[in-house]
């Protein structure tokens, strides 16, 4: 989570960050709550194809079983 706001620190641009970023932001970023209905995350999952561990297939079974509540 330290990667964009630093990245926006450094001019690289704009971006949409998670309400917990502001405590980890450099002081030169500035951080404006978005208050609406509408703004919700959609968010995907991440892995290493190369490293298909016992620990990610679990938690892959963990993400299937809350997305499917």
């Amino acid at each position: 989570m330290q990667t964009v706001p630093a990245l926006v620190a450094a001019g690289a641009g704009v971006a949409f960050v998670p309400a917990g970023a502001a405590r980890i932001a450099p002081p030169t970023v500035t951080i404006t709550p978005i208050d609406h209905p509408a703004a919700v995350w959609r968010i995907g999952v991440v892995w290493s194809g190369a490293r298909r561990t016992a620990v990610i297939r679990n938690f892959l079974e963990v993400v299937r079983d809350i997305r499917a509540v």
